[in-house]
């Protein structure tokens, strides 16, 4: 016990995982580098499930590439807004007087 603590841990504690080796290192670099739209749990499948996600997604932020959840919607286009501006002016020009006192009739 005495010779332990005054050493202290060598290397890699045994058990404690899988470490990347530089081949795999690679591998990821490269399927980034072609599609950087793939998320990590994609990748780890392109790579038959050899390592988790995790550890893939742990690789690529120490070698300091950024990512940000991808949006389900897509932008507007400027033809969008035109016609939804358009839409909403059209739609302005409505008696909103008349429309309240047919609608609210029964209440007073």
């Amino acid at each position: 016990m005495q010779h332990i603590k005054t050493l202290g841990r060598v290397g890699r504690k045994i058990g404690s995982g899988r470490t990347l080796n530089a081949a795999l290192k690679l591998k990821i670099l490269r399927i980034v580098e072609n599609n950087p739209s793939l998320s990590c749990r994609q990748i780890a499948a392109r790579l038959g499930n050899v390592v988790f996600d995790e550890t893939i997604r742990l690789y690529l932020k120490n070698q300091d590439f950024l990512w940000k959840k991808r949006s389900r919607i897509p932008n507007l286009s400027e033809k969008d807004k035109r016609e939804r501006v358009k839409f909403a002016e059209s739609h302005m020009e409505i008696e909103l007087s008349l429309y309240f006192s047919q609608t609210n009739a029964h209440l007073i």
